[in-house]
């Protein structure tokens, strides 16, 4: 998988998060895995593994929304490849491929902008 590939796993994760109506904060959360639904529903807890968050999220997923697209999906494609996110710093998400070293960062107004793409 070639870094276009990543990124694009990780603006299209992020479109179908704002696409079924959760918040850009959440949202945010969301591409680290993490659930985002509600927290009485959690599918796994916390996990030191973005990987294991997402797979577990992902199936989740379908039952809470089964008419939206499941970033989740995207999210575990982006993860088996060896990828994983750093953190947010200045509204910019940085993107580490699977060798560890920094690919890029993307700015959170590019990922906003991107919900209206998947439309």
């Amino acid at each position: 998988m070639n870094n276009e590939d990543l990124y694009g796993l990780i603006v299209s994760a992020f479109a179908k998060f704002l696409a079924a109506d959760l918040s850009v904060s959440r949202a945010r959360y969301g591409l680290f895995g993490t659930w985002v639904a509600t927290e009485d529903d959690a599918p796994v807890p916390s996990s030191e593994s973005q990987l294991d968050r997402a797979f577990a999220s992902c199936s989740v997923w379908l039952k809470k929304f089964p008419k939206s697209p499941n970033p989740y999906a995207d999210l575990v494609n982006f993860y088996e490849s060896g990828a994983s996110l750093g953190r947010w710093e200045n509204n910019i998400l940085d993107i580490y491929g699977p060798d560890g070293e920094k690919l890029w960062g993307v700015p959170l107004r590019s990922l906003i902008e991107s919900e209206s793409n998947l439309r």
